[in-house]
């Protein structure tokens, strides 16, 4: 999902633990197309900006400790795990209808049909998503967002970008994260000094309960680092790829379901023809099939 206001820290650390975990390369690969046939991105986002981006960067850094940090402890000293998980689930379940409109956007009917089950789930049952029925019952969920769509729509990404409080981006997820936050229900339901706190709460799930170990894995990036804004910016870049390939995947079997339910039996194409697959950023490549034993 596109960089939310606020907690510069819990986007870093993740972004961090995709650096200092072995992560498998990406490949150069054509620019996510689902409306295109040609389209190329480089192996990274480019950073014309790179100059300006460095100030805010380090801006950013000084500034984090006095602004964002306190909330984040204050809210982790009276706050127990099992109540901040609560409070993300709801606050993620009352979000749902964003992804809902991206899952339709993205021609994605059975996983829009999958968000508006657990959202009804959830806030039925759940009580309003204290409590996560849905996925008791293996409804699994999934997150996307309209920086994705764009993507699938052979949007390229823009230039990188370093946002004062909000962290790395680039122009099409900051355009797409400003789309989402109108279809987002807690626009409208929190105020704006919730809003910074549900930020830090949601990119929290794994970051703030577990804060003092993701922290350790951030400094031991920065120590070893030689240049500590070129690694977290290809951290972003494997971070965000990766998301948007793992959400086509997810996209491509619900049209391989579909198919199946339409009659394709579920055969694969004759050997030696070609079928779609995913590649970073949403990049599409093709394999050939080949028969399968049975």
């Amino acid at each position: 999902m596109p960089p939310t206001p606020l907690s510069l820290r819990p986007l870093l650390v993740l972004l961090a633990l995709a650096v200092v975990r072995p992560a498998v390369a990406l490949p150069a690969e054509p620019a996510d197309e689902l409306f295109a046939d040609e389209d190329t991105e480089p192996a990274g986002f480019p950073d014309p900006f790179e100059h300006f981006n460095r100030m805010v960067f380090d801006a950013n850094q000084d500034v984090e400790p006095w602004v964002v940090q306190p909330v984040v402890n204050a809210y982790d000293a009276v706050a127990p795990d099992a109540v901040q998980r609560a409070v993300v689930r709801i606050l993620t379940n009352i979000d749902s209808p964003s992804v809902f409109v991206n899952d339709l956007l993205q021609l994605d009917p059975i996983g829009a049909s999958i968000t508006a089950t657990r959202f009804a789930l959830n806030t039925t049952v759940g009580l309003l998503g204290i409590w996560d029925p849905a996925t008791d019952m293996g409804i699994e969920g999934h997150d996307t967002d309209f920086g994705q769509t764009m993507a699938f729509a052979g949007i390229p990404s823009g230039p990188y970008m370093i946002l004062f409080l909000i962290g790395p981006t680039t122009a099409r997820d900051a355009f797409g994260y400003v789309v989402d936050f109108f279809f987002r229900p807690t626009t409208y339901v929190l105020t704006p000094a919730a809003q910074v706190l549900f930020t830090g709460v949601r990119e929290g799930t794994t970051g703030i309960s577990k804060r003092e170990e993701q922290d350790e894995s951030l400094h031991r990036l920065e120590a070893s680092a030689m240049d500590f804004y070129a690694a977290l910016r290809n951290a972003y870049f494997q971070h965000r790829s990766g998301a948007i390939e793992a959400r086509r995947r997810g996209r491509s079997e619900h049209y391989a379901f579909v198919r199946r339910a339409l009659g394709g039996g579920g055969t694969l194409p004759p050997p030696g023809s070609e079928v779609g697959d995913t590649g970073p950023d949403g990049g599409e490549k093709r394999v050939e099939s080949v028969p399968r034993d049975h």
